[in-house]
């Protein structure tokens, strides 16, 4: 379930945005991920209030009464009675016995990714060295706890912009993660 975002970071953002600053300017100055500055901003200004009314906005201009609706018959224009049976044929197609098998094994090829995992490394090194935790993390950089979660275990790597201002949260210099790996690799 999404956070509540402050009072304090919603008007700063509306302040931000009333000077014309672009969303992504928004979203670092307010240390908010793009997501929710855009949710909070341009989303607001259609009189919608949540990316998930969105959805159903896109869906009802499609023509349909509702997202489930829309993806249902997306769904069964591809033979499938349901999504499940869509993440079913997936595994049978790829060799698993069940789709929670193919879950398994492609959060498996995630984590061995060097990148995955030298991220997931350092999260939980900066953690304890500032003693801090991953709701904390989470609320310095605006996104859900679980989200943070799956960086910490290597299953997700946040976009270039988040990923810059949880370099900040965790107090490390402003570099890519390929910059990182590099300097590993070097021994620096």
């Amino acid at each position: 379930m999404p956070r509540k975002i402050s009072n304090k970071k919603i008007e700063l953002m509306k302040k931000l945005h009333e000077e014309g600053l672009s969303i992504t300017d928004i979203s670092k100055r307010a240390k908010v991920c793009y997501q929710t500055a855009y949710n909070y901003l341009s989303l607001k200004e259609r009189g919608i209030g949540l990316a998930g009314e969105y959805y159903e906005y896109l869906a009802r201009e499609r023509g349909f009464n509702s997202v489930r609706e829309y993806y249902k018959d997306w769904f069964e224009k591809r033979g499938f009675r349901s999504a499940r049976g869509y993440y079913e044929h997936l595994a049978r197609e790829r060799g698993f016995n069940s789709v929670r098998e193919y879950k398994e094994y492609l959060d498996k090829i995630k984590q061995r990714k060097a990148k995955n995992q030298e991220l997931s490394d350092l999260i939980k090194k900066r953690l304890k060295e500032i003693g801090k935790n991953q709701n904390w993390l989470a609320n310095e950089l605006g996104v859900t706890r679980q989200a943070v979660s799956l960086y910490a275990l290597g299953k997700s790597i946040p976009s270039d912009d988040l990923l810059k201002e949880l370099y900040l949260a965790i107090k490390i210099p402003d570099q890519t993660l390929d910059s990182l790996l590099e300097n590993a690799d070097k021994g620096q």
